[in-house]
């Protein structure tokens, strides 16, 4: 089993709002995951304050692996989107991006 993570904008009042962005699988570390890029906006000052819902979601290893493989439109420079969410044990958590435009840890 892996955790594949995905994110959404929320609206002014926390609703959420478009499709699912997916970040990615995570991968195993001990007895937890870990993911790195998790890419909220587009990395510009107006994207501070933006709110976003990610969710996590267990999956067995072979849909993640699936999940992996699906590309992008190269011309976007973003991650694919979806409408539904694979099915699995979630967790969602709503954050604020903040301005600072580097990665965090």
């Amino acid at each position: 089993m892996l955790v594949v993570v995905f994110d959404r904008p929320l609206d002014s009042n926390d609703r959420p709002e478009g499709r699912y962005y997916f970040d990615g699988a995570t991968a195993p570390v001990g007895e937890d995951w870990r993911i790195q890029n998790i890419r909220i906006g587009d990395k510009t000052d107006s994207d501070a304050g933006q709110h976003v819902e990610i969710t996590a979601i267990l999956v067995e290893k072979a849909e993640a692996d699936f999940l992996n493989s699906v590309e992008a439109d190269a011309n976007t420079n973003t991650s694919w989107t979806s409408e539904y969410l694979p099915s699995g044990t979630a967790a969602h958590i709503s954050v604020v991006r903040g301005a600072d435009i580097k990665e965090c840890a």
